[in-house]
């Protein structure tokens, strides 16, 4: 859809109008794309905000008079992004955005970080402190929910709710320890319209305290 869409805008300017255009294509990294035919996506990740990072020293000499940015949706860190777009607007540089794929697509959601205690032990209470980013979905209500791995349909071992705002949302859950659980997850439901479902769920893994006595 990606080349569809930029074949189509530039075939609705007359030739003698049409301006130049940089083509860079970003996944993992960001790199140069000598021309249309040659774009396409061959990353499984969309790292959007250092490619906005590094595009300035890449492109040539003359400033553009905007950037545009075709994407899946997805974002892998709001509060970067917006202080990105500040500086590219303190150039002068607009950034005009589309989401590519599905019309329906609102924005996402994602855990985006997620520490936990180093070390407990079995009866005590963790606390885990986690963030979540979010864009499109402000005043949505969803709930955090702590699962054993592999038993994301029984009920869960804590679960938070929260009311989405768009940008980053630090939150707190409190989860009894159990050393026969294991592996976990902490996830957020996937809502309608998202543009990804990759980022709402996060493996972890308590380790548990050795409690052994030294015999001196």
């Amino acid at each position: 859809q990606v080349k569809q869409t930029i074949q189509q805008a530039t075939a609705s300017i007359p030739v003698a109008d049409r301006p130049r255009v940089q083509l860079f294509r970003f996944g993992e990294h960001l790199a140069k794309v000598p021309s249309l035919v040659e774009l396409r996506s061959i990353d499984e990740a969309s790292q959007l905000a250092p490619a906005l990072e590094r595009l300035p020293s890449r492109m040539e000499s003359d400033q553009p008079r905007a950037v545009f940015v075709l994407s899946d949706g997805a974002i892998e860190d709001g509060e970067r992004l917006t202080k990105l777009t500040d500086a590219y607007r303190e150039m002068s540089l607009p950034i005009h955005t589309l989401i590519a794929g599905d019309n329906g697509l609102r924005g996402d959601v994602a855990i985006a970080e997620l520490a936990v205690p180093p070390r407990v032990t079995s009866g005590d209470k963790a606390t885990l402190r986690t963030v979540v980013s979010s864009r499109g979905f402000a005043g949505q209500r969803v709930v955090l929910a702590v699962h054993a791995a592999g038993r994301e349909s029984a009920p869960p071992l804590a679960t938070l709710p929260i009311t989405l705002t768009d940008g980053r949302q630090p939150c707190e859950l409190v989860v009894d320890v159990d050393a026969d659980i294991g592996a976990m997850t902490l996830s957020l439901p996937v809502l309608p319209g998202e543009a990804t479902r990759e980022n709402n769920t996060v493996p972890f893994r308590l380790a548990q305290r050795d409690r052994r006595l030294k015999v001196l």
